[in-house]
């Protein structure tokens, strides 16, 4: 990043102090300011800090620091622009001097909507927050601005009728609840962008009229009840949440797919078993694996009754029905796998079968270093994208792995085998390391492990 463009980012987003010290420690071209340099930052500094309260003596400092060579001459122009009296007289704002400094897209855009403002101009003022939402990555931003820009236009709609609608086409197509009066086939659009503005009541209105009307699709039911669902779950409607869980699970028995009746029961039997009803929600496992089997695999089900059965402290059912979710893994690898395996390690150990926790973890442990070699892989290959997927995936998964004991903790805990098991040569080597594996279940790394026992019985 260039010297300029550093500086003039800082001088936008942070304090005038820092923005000293980064012409001092940032510039690429050269290693000290000249005191005219930075005497004119100064002058920037002071500008800054009186645009509120002195914003004339704001002007007249930028319009003399515009002038000057100074790396922060173009904001300085645009300042000027937006703090001086009558703009008009000062030199016009070229769009080629915004193409050469793109970080100040923002800031012109701001000042021509302030520009149309003071004008009055109804029309202006509208192109002025169309450009801004246009160069925003907002949705929120976006929506704001052509919100103000419609309402602003709508006293001269029978004059500007093309601007109008250019407006209200993009604002509707972000934020469909702005569509003035909405036919049925809005209902679900309409309904589910009210949820997301947090209008509840007023969304949910529209869902339901979709659900109970005939001319909507199983396809848009399905969108319209989940929508429906999600909003009690996002507003703390317990009881309504697990209601429509229950709506939708049954309705899927009879219009959905296995996958999205498999999804929606889960959801359903999990919403319950936090509620404290694990007994119910262990009734919706078993009613939905009578009516999956044989469609869709059933580890899931299987994983959800295994962390039920902890929880009440029946280790030895939790296993059964985790080696149960291995069984309808069988090869595969799902989004459940890694918690089957890690909760797998984790019950064993509770159980002091440390060596089989050690077996489970190593497994995890491949896995991850499977995605270690993919991230090596895709940068090689320039593809951010599946690396950032590969990391994503990683850092879940070590989450369920042990963290590793220090080196000191180790070196203590070998020192106590080897002790115990009365091991005196490298002939017991053998017989050490599988003692530590087993006390450590995944929390050490058997390399290092090694090294010390080696070390220890040489």
């Amino acid at each position: 990043m260039s010297f300029l463009l550093r500086l003039s980012l800082l001088s936008t987003l942070i304090t005038p102090a820092l923005i000293a010290a980064s012409c001092r420690g940032l510039s690429e071209k050269a290693d000290v300011l000249d005191s005219r340099q930075e005497s004119l930052l100064l002058s920037f500094e002071k500008a800054k800090a009186s645009e509120k309260n002195e914003p004339l003596n704001s002007c007249s400092l930028y319009t003399r620091l515009s002038g000057e060579n100074f790396p922060l001459k173009e904001l300085s122009l645009l300042k000027a622009h937006m703090t001086c009296p009558d703009p008009q007289t000062y030199p016009a704002i070229s769009h080629e001097m915004i193409e050469k400094n793109p970080w100040l897209t923002g800031l012109d855009l701001e000042r021509q909507l302030q520009e149309a403002q003071q004008k009055k101009d109804p029309r202006e003022t509208a192109q002025a927050l169309l450009k801004k939402a246009q160069w925003s990555n907002q949705v929120r931003d976006k929506i704001q601005w052509l919100k103000r820009a419609r309402d602003i236009l709508l006293p001269l709609l029978e004059k500007d009728q093309a601007l109008w609608s250019d407006i209200n086409q993009r604002l509707v197509h972000l934020a469909p609840r702005f569509i003035e009066n909405p036919e049925p086939k809005d209902d679900i659009r309409v309904g589910s962008d009210l949820i997301y503005d947090r209008q509840f009541a007023k969304g949910r209105t529209y869902l339901q009229q979709a659900l109970e009307r005939a001319g909507f699709s199983n396809e848009e039911k399905y969108l319209a009840f989940r929508a429906l669902r999600n909003s009690y779950k996002t507003e703390g409607d317990k009881k309504s949440y697990l209601k429509v869980c229950e709506q939708l699970t049954h309705w899927l028995e009879k219009n959905g797919s296995p996958q999205r009746l498999h999804e929606a029961g889960i959801t359903w039997a999990r919403a319950q078993w936090t509620e404290g009803q694990p007994t119910k929600a262990l009734q919706i496992l078993k009613r939905l694996e009578k009516k999956l089997k044989g469609s869709v695999a059933l580890e899931e089900i299987n994983y959800v009754r295994a962390r039920i059965a902890e929880e009440a402290h029946h280790v030895d059912l939790a296993l059964r029905h985790l080696d149960e979710a291995q069984k309808n893994l069988g090869s595969r690898k799902s989004s459940t796998t890694d918690r089957i395996l890690f909760s797998k390690a984790w019950l064993l150990r509770k159980k002091s079968k440390y060596s089989e926790a050690a077996e489970v973890l190593a497994v995890l442990k491949k896995i991850c270093n499977q995605h270690k070699d993919s991230i090596e892989q895709f940068t090689k290959a320039s593809r951010q994208d599946l690396v950032d997927q590969e990391v994503a995936q990683l850092r879940i998964l070590e989450a369920y792995l042990p963290q590793q004991m220090p080196r000191e903790e180790l070196e203590k805990l070998i020192t106590a085998v080897i002790a115990e098991t009365k091991a005196s040569s490298m002939k017991d080597m053998g017989m050490v390391i599988k003692t530590v594996t087993a006390k450590t279940a995944g929390a050490a790394d058997n390399r290092l492990v090694s090294e010390i026992v080696k070390a220890k019985l040489t």
